[in-house]
């Protein structure tokens, strides 16, 4: 984790743009958090469920605080809806990923914007306009 907070802080910058962005998110941050979730995993060691560390949660919420859309796109809303790939109809988010998401969206003013959150809610709960 500490070297994904490390790469992250490196190629992150205010001039990354948005696609890029959130696949770094995708590529390093989003395989922790769905690691947090035995169902979808198949080795022995991944079915034992661990809460989030504190330095994953910090990388998680500063994410959301400097690029809050590309966080609710790229680890907040597939952390918590069923893959694609491993659909089964008895998927949920664990207790640890949800735990998570509450801390972020906990963090307040400093996390996510008030948009990302509604933008958050709308891919949770999408409806058929």
């Amino acid at each position: 984790e500490e070297i994904v907070t490390s790469l992250l802080k490196s190629y992150l910058t205010s001039a990354t743009g948005a696609l890029r962005a959130k696949a770094l998110m995708e590529a390093f941050v989003l395989p922790l958090v769905l690691e947090m979730n035995p169902v979808g995993t198949t080795t022995a060691q991944a079915k034992q469920q661990k809460p989030a560390s504190r330095s994953l949660t910090s990388l998680i919420v500063s994410l959301a605080r400097d690029r809050p859309m590309e966080c609710v796109d790229a680890i907040l809303v597939p952390s918590m809806v069923p893959p694609l790939t491993n659909a089964t109809e008895d998927w949920e988010p664990s207790r640890f990923q949800c735990e998570l998401i509450s801390r972020v969206l906990r963090a307040g003013r400093d996390s996510l914007s008030s948009q990302a959150i509604a933008h958050f809610v709308e891919k949770l709960l999408p409806t058929d306009a």
